[in-house]
C-alpha cells in the first residue's frame, strides 16, 4: 500500500513539473471586471511567449488588496482603479516605479431580455417592470462607486435606492442581474461578453456622469515573466482586445465605438442602446439604508425566523425519522442532510435559480423572493435544518419505548402522550437544536450572499456587513462587528452546552431504566 501511495505522489509531482514547462509562471490577481478580456489576453500572451504560463485569480479590488500580504504568491496586481493600486504601493508591496494605467473602463446599464425593457437612458430604471437593480458595492468596488456617482448625478440614487442589490464585486453584480434582478449597472467589458451581449439590451452610461475609471497595474515581483506580461499588456495586441471589450485605450472613444461596430461620431453622448435579442417580463419594488446597528437587528430577526421555522418543520420530521421505518427513509434522510456536505454557495446558487426572476419555483408560487428577506429566510431554514435535526432526532430516539407504551395502555391519546410525555422528556434536545440553528444563522454568509446579495435593511446581515468593511479597509469597524458576533455566539454556545449536559444526564437515566427493563 505504501509503495502504491509513493508511486502516486511521484506521478503527481511529475505531472506538476511537466505542466510548468520551463518553470516560468506569472501569477496575476485581477479586477473582476477584467474576467472575459483577460482570458483572451492570457491566451494571446501564451501563444506569443510559449515558455511562460499565466495564472489568474479574480477578485474585487478591495478584497484583492487584503490578499496581498508580504510573500503572497502574485507577480502583478491589475486593479479596477488607482486607489487600491496606490494602497498596495503605500504598504510597500509594489515594485518601485511599476505603477501604470493599462485601460480606462466604462459603465453600462444592462437589462435582460425577459424584462422586456430596452434601455435608452436611466429612465428604464423607473419602469415598474424593473424591481431589482444590481450594482457592485460602492464601498469596495470601483464600478460600484461609479454606478452610485452616475445615479446621484442623474438625480436617481434616492429614488431607486429601494431597488438596489449590492454584489461583492462587479462580476457578482452581473450574475445577479442575469439570474435574479431585472437590471444591472455593470462594467461595459462584462456586458460585451457573449453571455450578456446575447441575452439582453444595454446602454453605455455617458462618461460625464461619473469619474474616470482608470485601471491601474502594479508589479509585485520584478521577474522576467512579470516584465514580459506587463509589456504585452501595454502593447498593441492586448490593447486591441481591451478596446473590443469596451475599454478606452489607445484610440479612446472613437476606437471604442469602432471596435463595437457603432457609428464613429466625434463627441456626443452614447445614448443609443446596443442590444442582442429583446423580449418579455413583469413588476414591484423594495428596501432602505442601514449600517452596523441595522445589520445586527436584521441578523437577529433572520435568526429568530429561522429557528422558529426549523423547530416547526424539523421536530415532526425528526420524530418520523427517529421512530418510523418506511420505504424511501434513507433517500429522505440523504436529501434533508445534504446541506451538511454541500458548499453553502451551491445551495444558494440553486435557490437563486429556482426563486430568481423567471425561475420555475418563483413562477409556480408567483413570488419574488430573490434579494429579499423572504429569500434569505428560505435559504437559512434549508441550510440549518440538518444541524437542528440531528439534535431533535437523538432526543426522540432516547425516549423509553416502554414509557410511551405504558402511557398509551393507560388510555392516553397520541396527542396527550406527545404533550405530557414526549415533549417534557425531549425538550432539552429540542431547545439545544433550536439554539444551534439560531447561533448558526448569526454567522451565515455563502447562502445569504447568493440568494440575498447585499441589500441594506433587507439582506445585508452582519457577516456580509463585516466582509464589506474589510474590503473597504475599515478595520476598526470590522473589529467591532466581529466582537459583537463573537460575544453573542459565545453566550449561545454556552447555553447549548448547558442544555446538552442536562439532556445527556436525563437520557442516561432513561437509558439505564430501559436496559433494566429489557
Amino acid at each position: 500500500m505504501r509503495r502504491v501511495l509513493l508511486m502516486l505522489l511521484v506521478a503527481g509531482a511529475a505531472c506538476r513539473g511537466g505542466g510548468a514547462r520551463s518553470g516560468e509562471t506569472v501569477r496575476l490577481v485581477a479586477a473582476a471586471s477584467l474576467r472575459d478580456a483577460l482570458v483572451e489576453i492570457e491566451a494571446a500572451f501564451e501563444r506569443e511567449r510559449p515558455g511562460v504560463d499565466v495564472e489568474v485569480v479574480f477578485a474585487a479590488s478591495g478584497a484583492a488588496v487584503e490578499q496581498l500580504a508580504p510573500g503572497a504568491p502574485f507577480d502583478v496586481f491589475l486593479s479596477a482603479d488607482g486607489k487600491h493600486a496606490d494602497e498596495v504601493v503605500r504598504r510597500g508591496l509594489a515594485v518601485p516605479g511599476s505603477r501604470r494605467v493599462y485601460a480606462r473602463g466604462r459603465l453600462a446599464l444592462w437589462l435582460p431580455s425577459r424584462v422586456g425593457v430596452v434601455p435608452h437612458d436611466f429612465s428604464a430604471l423607473e419602469d415598474p417592470r424593473v424591481r431589482r437593480v444590481a450594482i457592485a458595492s460602492p464601498e469596495t468596488a470601483p464600478y460600484g462607486r461609479a454606478a452610485r456617482e452616475a445615479l446621484e448625478r442623474a438625480g436617481l440614487w434616492e429614488r431607486i435606492r429601494g431597488k438596489l442589490v449590492f454584489g461583492q464585486d462587479v462580476a457578482q453584480a452581473a450574475q445577479q442581474a442575469q439570474v435574479g434582478a431585472d437590471a444591472g449597472l455593470l462594467a461595459l467589458s462584462l456586458v460585451l461578453s457573449p453571455t450578456l451581449r446575447e441575452s439582453g439590451a444595454y446602454w453605455p452610461v455617458p462618461v460625464a456622469l461619473h469619474g474616470p475609471l482608470d485601471q491601474v497595474l502594479v508589479s509585485l515581483r520584478d521577474t522576467p515573466a512579470s516584465r514580459s506580461f506587463v509589456g504585452f499588456l501595454l502593447g498593441e495586441e492586448a490593447r486591441g482586445i481591451l478596446v473590443r471589450y469596451g475599454y478606452e485605450g489607445g484610440g479612446g472613444e472613437r476606437a471604442l465605438r469602432r471596435a463595437q461596430g457603432g457609428p464613429v461620431a466625434g463627441g456626443g453622448s452614447p445614448s443609443t442602446p446596443r442590444h442582442g435579442s429583446g423580449q418579455a417580463g413583469s413588476g414591484r419594488a423594495g428596501g432602505g439604508g442601514g449600517a452596523r446597528g441595522g445589520a445586527l437587528l436584521l441578523t437577529l430577526e433572520l435568526a429568530l425566523w429561522t429557528s422558529a421555522l426549523v423547530l416547526l418543520l424539523g421536530a415532526p420530521l425528526a420524530w418520523v425519522l427517529a421512530r418510523r421505518r418506511f420505504f424511501g427513509r434513507r433517500v429522505l434522510e440523504t436529501i434533508v442532510f445534504l446541506p451538511l456536505v454541500l458548499p453553502p454557495t451551491v445551495l444558494g446558487f440553486y435557490l437563486l435559480v429556482l426563486l430568481g426572476e423567471g425561475g420555475p419555483l418563483a413562477r409556480w408560487l408567483d413570488v419574488h423572493w430573490a434579494f429579499r428577506f423572504e429569500g434569505i429566510v428560505v435559504g437559512s431554514v434549508l441550510f440549518n435544518l440538518p444541524f437542528a435535526l440531528t439534535s431533535y432526532r437523538e432526543a426522540f430516539r432516547a425516549l423509553d419505548e416502554d414509557l410511551l407504551q405504558t402511557a398509551r395502555t393507560l388510555g392516553a391519546s397520541r396527542l396527550r402522550v406527545m404533550r405530557e410525555v414526549v415533549l417534557p422528556l425531549s425538550w432539552p434536545g429540542l431547545a439545544a437544536g433550536t439554539l444551534l440553528a439560531f447561533a448558526h444563522t448569526l454567522g451565515e454568509f455563502g447562502v445569504v450572499l447568493m440568494i440575498g446579495g447585499s441589500v441594506p435593511d433587507e439582506t445585508r446581515v452582519v457577516s456580509i456587513h463585516l466582509f464589506e468593511l474589510t474590503q473597504a479597509l475599515r478595520m476598526g469597524e470590522a473589529h467591532e462587528a466581529a466582537l459583537v458576533l463573537v460575544g453573542v455566539s459565545f453566550v449561545l454556545l454556552f447555553a447549548i452546552r448547558t442544555l446538552e449536559v442536562r439532556w445527556t444526564s436525563g437520557t442516561g437515566s432513561s437509558g439505564r431504566s430501559r436496559s433494566r427493563s429489557s
